[in-house]
């Protein structure tokens, strides 16, 4: 992201001291930051990331704007995110007026998209808990920390009043205190405890960090991405469509992949629908099954690292030539 972009500056400032042959130098921006300090400033759940975002919008978008001609190509993993990084550098072009500056920023920005390793995160024939829901993901991440209050707070207590037993699994490192606080936290090697934690709920377990992501994806019965805001590709859903896992993710989680509703996975507009989509999920095995391999065959036609690192050698030929 913007943190390692310096190194690549240095590099091209080293090359021009020295006069020597400048080599292409490649920024893989992964996503638009301003994009993302644009939504977290409106809709973080804390007041401290809402701040932050406020507080570092307008110079990050002079920063990406300017950064976007630096370089010999600027990647993103999502088109959406191109965009937005598109958008910023023609703002920046009357700055730039007069300064012999190429205005050939629309080829220099590609996508090249997040993969998977289809081997490691695949299906297997593991039995799968009853009524068992995961979200996983850094929950130190801010997005993720909205999105997963959200959904216990507002989303749950809707899917409780119909089925009582539903269970909710937030896998994930470093969760803060206002994520432990919605439940349990994971104290055994068992399919999860079921003791109570004073007002916590027992019905949702909070992991922490954990060795492996593969078990949760194996044995839940689906998947929530409940994303409120983001930016880029989010690996959650990728990781869990892979594991042929149906998935049931907010217009947010999935506004960068190239998916079907309804086919691949079930996409919620709001509370009311997510509500409605998971209910409909825990109560239709035959639709879960169709989900799972619709959207494992998904990930395999978009999402191979195979055929994503051959684009990616294309492009660093091209910036070569």
């Amino acid at each position: 992201h913007l943190r390692g972009v310096r190194y690549g500056l240095l590099l091209k400032e080293a090359s021009v001291r020295q006069q020597s042959q400048q080599p292409a130098v490649i920024w893989d921006s992964v996503d638009c930051i301003s994009s993302l300090f644009r939504q977290a400033a409106q809709k973080s759940s804390t007041v401290r990331s809402r701040l932050a975002a406020r507080v570092e919008l307008a110079r990050t978008e002079k920063y990406e704007g300017w950064l976007t001609s630096r370089f010999d190509r600027v990647l993103t993993t999502s088109e959406i995110d191109r965009i937005g990084l598109l958008k910023l550098a023609v703002a920046r072009r009357p700055e730039q007026q007069g300064s012999g500056s190429d205005d050939g920023v629309e080829t220099r920005v590609r996508v090249v998209p997040n993969g998977v390793d289809l081997d490691y995160f695949s299906p297997t024939a593991e039995p799968r808990e009853p009524r068992t829901i995961v979200i996983s993901g850094k929950m130190s991440y801010h997005a993720n920390v909205t999105g997963v209050i959200h959904f216990v707070n507002e989303v749950m207590p809707r899917i409780w009043s119909e089925m009582p037993d539903v269970r909710l699994w937030i896998v994930g490192k470093d969760p803060p205190r206002e994520v432990r606080k919605l439940g349990i936290a994971w104290s055994s090697v068992q399919m999860p405890p079921a003791a109570t934690n004073g007002n916590h709920d027992s019905r949702v377990v909070i992991t922490g960090t954990v060795d492996d992501i593969r078990p949760f994806l194996h044995r839940a019965t689906l998947a929530v991405a409940p994303i409120l805001y983001g930016a880029g590709i989010q690996n959650k859903v990728l990781e869990a469509l892979a594991c042929g896992l149906p998935v049931v993710a907010t217009t947010g989680a999935v506004s960068a992949l190239d998916v079907c509703p309804g086919h691949d996975l079930l996409v919620a507009r709001d509370t009311n629908e997510l509500a409605a989509s998971v209910l409909s999920l825990l109560g239709n095995p035959g639709l879960r099954t169709r989900l799972g391999q619709a959207g494992r065959f998904m990930v395999e036609q978009h999402h191979q690292w195979r055929s994503i690192a051959q684009g990616l050698t294309q492009i660093y030929r091209e910036a070569h030539a």
